[in-house]
């Protein structure tokens, strides 16, 4: 059953690679809907080998262990013992089964339904959405941290290329333009760093020893501060690729692509990888209470943030990607705690999440297709009689995603336990009541109280915004402004038959969490995090579901119809209106301090390659390459001897030099 493995990880891996470097061969060969065919075909397999990966893996009958290895090749190998010594080397659980299933799953649904935009896409576009995809899986698979960074990197490079092969125009695609590579480039480097840490610390680079409580144990004994200075790179590594508060700003970029692509990037590709690097690492994370409570009161304000800005925005695509970036920061909240049902709530989270908002993506294309390849609330409205099946889809999706039976409540139901614990802890003021891993009982109890307001302030606030998009689009709005004539081709079955198979999978993941296999699932790779007891679910999901529905309500009232409340309260909110539609002026102070910065350091660094190497060193070098050929050229006389003398003589230099070697 281990050959099995192992042939279906490389599978797995291996579709979407030959699918990617195949279909650039044919783009080049303008045999657009060969490459189109080719990246369905790969993902399709990819998808299938990753169904019973999962199923095998997940079944302890079948694989005895937690986890199986396949050794690829030797990739790196520096001094004479072999000291720093890297495999190419695959690695699954039954938690990396599960994420690449879910990868794999969103991009065949993504690839199917670009079936009527095949021949109108951008050249190279679909290998560069499978090239994503590989990547993302070998991110999973990856069984150490150079393997884990390399394609972290390449992920990078993929999304990048990705997005501009996707974009709407050419000035959108321009890189120097983007927010997107400033922000990533910020992360890879944290995550150098921290891979840097690790290896300087712990000795070795593999996951398997790294993530074990001994070893983490002996660099905590001897120097307990590192364990949190990785912990915080690591983090600020995946805040980057979540687009967390303050890595946030290049979410504006996903305007400018088509939203099956920002489907993709946000979904499965980009956006999750920052996930399941704090997932993985939950074992240091777990060491460093201190870099948790941080984590904490960030995500905390992040998601804050994020949903304040989502109200005022003007784009569905963009209002969409907010709300990716703040869902996902309650999944760091909830793995800021630490217990297993909190990790258990996260990773349910992360996948519903996907799920779902590929729904929504998937929908705005539809609309977007048939609306001049616009977005924007100002020229959409009334379409629910033309999108009939993105209608429902849309709401189907929005239901599972606000409702937080799955997640939030979850979240919440642990945070009220753990302020209960600690507060406890406080009263009793016994050693015995006391965590060591835990920061100061008194700090945790009266931070979890804040989080908690905040979390429920953010689902309002979400609940609010995304309905508010919902009904722009489809009720409210100027229907005279809307759609180009014609008909809508979203009866075409490429079209609606990927929603409602990724609702219908989102729908089977939350009822399955609910099932004790599901723990038994994600223990096999989460066996060591603490399990504690958690209070009533009724109450916190009590709250969740209610400042949902008064979202809801609200959105109902404001934009199911034209109404001139809307501007009444934008003019009475007045500055912060104006500060939440421009995002804060955050993305300006990017333009004009960072990327001004990082622009005047190029400048500087082009300046002194002129100077030196295209100036005066490479003069310097042309006089010295002159003056030797001078030199030499009176030794050029053409007659034979003389050769035969410099020969004669260069042999007894090596002769001279071997014989002092054997010496």
């Amino acid at each position: 059953m281990i050959k099995v493995v192992a042939a279906l990880m490389c599978i797995v891996a291996a579709a979407p690679l030959v699918a990617a470097l195949i279909g650039f061969v044919l783009e080049t060969l303008n045999r657009r809907a060969a490459s189109y065919w080719l990246a369905v075909a790969g993902s399709t397999v990819a998808m299938t080998a990753s169904v019973v990966l999962m199923t095998i893996v997940s079944n302890p009958m079948l694989l005895p262990q937690d986890a199986s290895r396949i050794e690829l090749f030797q990739w790196l190998q520096v001094g004479e013992s072999a000291r720093f010594d890297v495999t190419m080397t695959l690695r699954v659980d039954s938690f990396a089964a599960l994420l690449v299933l879910m990868i794999t799953a969103i991009g065949t649904a993504v690839l199917i339904h670009g079936k009527q935009q095949k021949l109108s896409r951008q050249v190279q576009h679909f290998p560069s959405l499978m090239l994503s995809l590989f990547v993302a899986i070998m991110v999973v698979l990856s069984a150490n941290f150079v393997m884990l960074y390399f394609f972290w990197q390449l992920s990078t490079v993929a999304a990048i290329l990705a997005q501009n092969r996707g974009s709407r125009s050419a000035d959108d695609a321009s890189p120097a333009k983007s927010n997107l590579f400033l922000c990533l480039v910020i992360a890879d480097f944290a995550l150098l760093l921290g891979v840097c840490f690790v290896w300087t610390n712990f000795g070795t680079l593999e996951l398997s020893e790294v993530l074990t409580e001994a070893n983490i144990a002996g660099v905590l004994a001897d120097r307990p501060a590192v364990v949190g200075t990785i912990c915080f790179c690591f983090f600020l590594a995946a805040f980057g690729r979540t687009a967390q508060f303050p890595l946030f700003v290049w979410l504006h970029d996903a305007d400018r692509s088509r939203p099956a692509d920002s489907a993709l990037i946000q979904t499965a590709t980009l956006m999750p990888a920052g996930i399941y690097l704090v997932l993985r690492s939950h074992l240091l994370f777990d060491a460093a209470p201190d870099t948790r409570l941080v984590m904490a009161m960030v995500c905390a304000f992040s998601i804050l943030l994020l949903s304040s800005m989502a109200i005022t925005q003007k784009n569905m695509t963009r209002v969409l990607s907010l709300s990716s970036a703040m869902m996902l920061g309650q999944a760091f909240l909830a793995l800021s705690i630490g217990t297993f049902d909190a990790i258990k709530a996260a990773i349910v989270l992360l996948i519903v999440h996907s799920l779902t908002k590929a729904v929504l993506f998937l929908s705005a294309d539809n609309i977007a297709s048939d609306c001049d390849e616009t977005t924007e609330f100002e020229r959409l409205g009334s379409l629910r009689r033309r999108f009939p099946k993105s209608w429902w889809a849309m709401i189907c999706a929005l239901v599972i995603l606000v409702s937080g039976i799955w997640g939030t409540s979850r979240i919440l139901q642990n945070l009220s336990s753990d302020l209960s614990a600690k507060t406890t802890a406080v009263v009793n003021d016994g050693d015995e009541d006391l965590n060591l891993k835990d920061p100061p009982a008194a700090t945790v109890a009266s931070v979890a109280g804040t989080l908690s307001n905040l979390i429920l302030a953010s689902v309002f606030l979400h609940s609010l915004a995304v309905f508010r998009a919902f009904f722009l689009v489809f009720h409210g709005g100027n229907a005279e402004k809307t759609t180009k004539p014609g008909p809508s081709h979203e009866s075409a079955g490429s079209r609606w038959v990927p929603l409602f198979a990724l609702l219908v999978s989102a729908a089977a993941v939350v009822v399955f969490a609910q099932t004790n296999s599901f723990d038994e699932i994600l223990l096999r790779s989460f066996w060591s995090a603490e399990s504690v007891e958690t209070g009533s679910f009724l109450r916190p999901a009590m709250l969740v579901a209610l400042c949902s529905a008064m979202g809801f309500v609200i959105a109902w009232m404001l934009y199911v119809k034209p109404s001139v409340w809307p501007d009444r309260i934008a003019r009475v909110a007045g500055p912060f209106s104006r500060l939440s539609q421009h995002g804060f002026y955050v993305e300006e102070f990017y333009c004009s301090f960072l990327a001004r910065m990082i622009r005047q350091l190029a400048g500087l660094c082009r300046w002194f390659d002129r100077l030196l190497f295209h100036g005066h060193a490479s003069r310097a070098c042309d006089h010295a390459a002159s003056a030797i050929a001078r030199a030499v050229r009176p030794l050029h006389t053409g007659n034979v001897q003389l050769y035969v003398l410099a020969l004669l003589l260069m042999i007894a230099l090596l002769a001279i030099t071997l014989l002092c070697n054997l010496e």
